[in-house]
């Protein structure tokens, strides 16, 4: 019935054997190909249509198992432990998550509290000395999506930790099923000590907390002191040291002070080992630390933890820039006026509504970040911001907009907002050796 097909996966298994490529991609090509068989049948219901049938996507992933290297505890983390593939699917885009899962750098929690028919549940942990991945999972009689907010980690007495920065979101499998998961990413600006928690949130006006133990030592971080400079298109990036971690890579980058530009984004910076495998950007997470104006910029990228290669180099061609004196927006919040913005007239169409400005920006290439940083008014009072959004209007216009914790008219105008992203580039060639 499937000679035909059969005979197609013949020829491309003899063409893999002929390819060169890593453990790592197999293992993102199997579980990727497992995942969308899997919710297949889900998609469909969504007016997707699959080319291939499901007997054939079957004979698909056969025949990578048996007949191409798959890392044995890889499988049986997929195969044994329940919502495995699901959290998989979360961490697909990163490369150092999914590594710590095959090389059993992964633990069980199942701690769990229920309220009114709603039971949340942590599943497990990826943790490092400064760091906590922590997946969830939530089961309702009822259909809803659980909106988490004001989330926090502390130790059993509820004293905080040295917490850097956090964030939690959700990810759902469709209408029809009852168990939903999501993540929480929790990182600390020193090492923690400790191997009891407790974690706090609300959810529709409720207050939750789950304690929860870490049973093993969490692994420490690799130190590589680098000090080298790099050069791109003319401007000095001093790479002092990098740091990896099992959850993600710290790479801490100085501007040169002589500078004539205004270094906003390393949005291509990646390591790579001497067989020419790489470890980018963090698709979902932190991607950085610290403001265009600060000394010092720390860059996280995917993990190579457990990969220990005989070379290793960071290097980048692309980097957002602005000339220093126009890395910044000036807004007249009375007349609803830009006063002054980056040559180019790319931000266009300002409305300032009470509490909330918006304007487009006009982008000429694939443009994703969110430009407004640290505002402050004609008198130097800094206004807090409380949210951001974003939505696209057509190809690379997407308006962007800032909302204030007090309407704009309670500040002397005119505002000044910090550019932290801008559709502006600078283009090179840099490589450092760090191993």
């Amino acid at each position: 019935m499937f000679d035909r097909e059969e005979e197609k996966l013949k020829e491309f298994g003899r063409s893999l054997d002929k390819t060169p490529i890593s453990e790592d991609e197999l293992d993102a090509a199997i579980m990727k190909g497992f995942l969308q068989a899997k919710e297949g049948k889900k998609r469909n219901r969504r007016g997707i249509k699959w080319g291939l049938s499901v007997a054939l996507v079957a004979i698909v992933l056969l025949a990578f198992v048996t007949s191409i290297r798959v890392s044995p505890v890889f499988a049986a983390y997929v195969s044994n432990i329940p919502g495995m593939e699901k959290i998989v699917e979360m961490i697909s885009n990163d490369k150092g998550m999914m590594m710590a899962i095959e090389n059993d750098y992964y633990q069980e929690i199942g701690e769990y509290v229920e309220k009114d028919g709603l039971r949340i549940t942590i599943d497990g942990v990826i943790a490092d000395e400064q760091g906590i991945v922590l997946f969830y999972s939530w089961d309702s009689k009822k259909k809803l999506n659980l909106a988490i907010e004001n989330a926090d980690l502390t130790d059993r007495t509820g004293e905080n930790f040295d917490n850097g920065v956090s964030s939690y979101y959700g990810t759902y499998y469709g209408d029809d099923e009852v168990t939903k998961q999501g993540m929480m990413e929790f990182y600390f600006q020193t090492p923690y000590h400790e191997n009891e928690f407790l974690l706090s949130f609300e959810a529709y006006g409720e207050e939750y907390s789950i304690p929860f133990s870490l049973d093993e030592t969490v692994k420490t971080k690799k130190v590589y002191e680098v000090n080298e400079t790099a050069e791109i298109d003319g401007q000095k990036i001093h790479v002092t040291t990098v740091e990896v971690y099992p959850t993600r890579v710290a790479v801490h980058v100085e501007a040169d002070p002589d500078n004539t530009k205004q270094l906003l984004d390393f949005e291509d910076l990646r390591l790579v080992d001497e067989t020419g495998e790489t470890w980018g950007a963090i698709a979902n997470g932190f991607s950085a630390s610290g403001g265009p104006s600060d000394k010092e910029k720390v860059i996280y990228l995917q993990s190579n933890y457990f990969h220990e290669p005989e070379e290793l180099y960071l290097v980048f061609n692309r980097i957002q820039a602005l000339d220093k004196e126009e890395a910044y927006l000036v807004i007249d919040t009375e007349k609803e006026e830009i006063l002054k913005q980056p040559k180019g007239n790319k931000l266009r169409n300002l409305k300032i509504k009470k509490d909330t400005l918006s304007l487009d920006v006009h982008a000429d290439n694939e443009f994703n970040g969110h430009i407004f940083g640290e505002t402050k008014d004609t008198d130097g009072k800094i206004l807090e911001s409380s949210s951001f959004f974003t939505t696209s209007r057509e190809i690379n216009v997407s308006k962007m907009g800032v909302s204030y914790e007090k309407n704009l008219d309670q500040y002397q105008s005119p505002i000044i907002i910090e550019l932290v992203f801008y559709p502006e580039w600078i283009d090179g060639e840099a490589k450092v050796r760090i191993k």
